[in-house]
């Protein structure tokens, strides 16, 4: 596993070199992604992934620039909370990077950019012909700590049309293919995976370039996922988001954009939508009373 010892600054930059197979897919939009910790992560068609802090309001510095991907960075997301700080990154040469950071010294708890640490970088071959989307199972709550060895869970989507589903040892390393979902005909280009009442491992929604939404539930780890099929869409789906009431145990609400610029919102048992226009990508936002 590629190490990449801290800056001056105490956050690390650093540009570690892999190999990999390759594949082609168009560019895609930059695609940030944002934490609890005031960290912004972003991916590119340049092939880069840029973790970002903000020092002050509107005010933005590069803290981490990894570059071992050799076609373009089609989604990153930061892993659980309890977990640390980990980003997980998928790539149109058919791998995942998952990029852990360790503090080895601490300063000050008050301010933790001030502490010295290092990014450790683990890249697999997740889909030969390209990967489009990764997503972390949810959080197990706010206030939980994960069991020394735990393992956690995430999912990938890609130009082969599957949906594999990964269990990461934490101490180890390791990412294990658990299960393959295969339902959609086309690639699978956005992932979303939400908490929900009354299935253990929550819900994971999968928008697909065939015009397909799935919404797989499954009732405890180690049973297969069961995929319940939206009604079918008139354009491409180019990205599904859920609401935050999952994380609170309420049945939460998805948003689907497609390609002829229209957003739905579906509430379970998904008979019911309303329609919004404009727009590609979707996300919600949680906001505090």
């Amino acid at each position: 596993m590629p190490s990449l010892t801290s800056s001056g600054s105490g956050w690390p930059l650093g540009r570690p070199t892999v190999s990999s197979a390759s594949s082609t897919l168009p560019p895609p939009p930059l695609r940030p992604f944002v934490n609890s910790r005031g960290l912004l992560v972003s991916c590119s068609y340049d092939r880069r992934v840029i973790v970002w802090r903000e020092n002050s309001p509107n005010s933005w510095e590069k803290t981490f620039v990894y570059e071992a991907h050799e076609l373009s960075v089609n989604s990153v997301c930061f892993g659980p909370h309890e977990h640390g700080l980990l980003v997980g990154c998928a790539s149109s040469d058919g791998s995942v990077s998952l990029l852990r950071y360790q503090e080895l010294k601490t300063h000050t708890t008050t301010n933790p950019a001030a502490n010295e640490g290092q990014w450790n970088a683990q890249r697999f071959m997740a889909h030969h012909m390209g990967v489009n989307a990764l997503v972390f199972a949810p959080s197990a709550g706010e206030e939980s700590l994960p069991a020394v060895g735990a393992a956690m869970r995430f999912a990938t989507g890609g130009c082969d049309n599957l949906i594999k589903i990964w269990r990461y040892e934490v101490i180890t390393g390791d990412a294990v293919c658990e299960e393959v979902l295969k339902k959609q005909t086309g690639w699978v280009r956005t992932l979303a995976w939400t908490a929900f009442p009354g299935f253990n491992v929550g819900a994971l929604a999968s928008g697909s370039a065939d015009s397909t939404v799935c919404v797989w539930r499954g009732s405890d780890i180690g049973k297969p996922f069961q995929p319940s099929v939206l009604p079918a869409f008139a354009e491409e789906v180019w990205d599904v988001s859920w609401s935050h009431e999952g994380a609170t145990g309420k049945r939460p609400t998805l948003a689907v954009t497609t390609g002829d610029g229209l957003t739905t919102f579906w509430q379970v048992p998904f008979t019911d939508n309303t329609t919004a226009t404009g727009g590609s990508r979707v996300a919600w936002a949680k906001i505090d009373a």
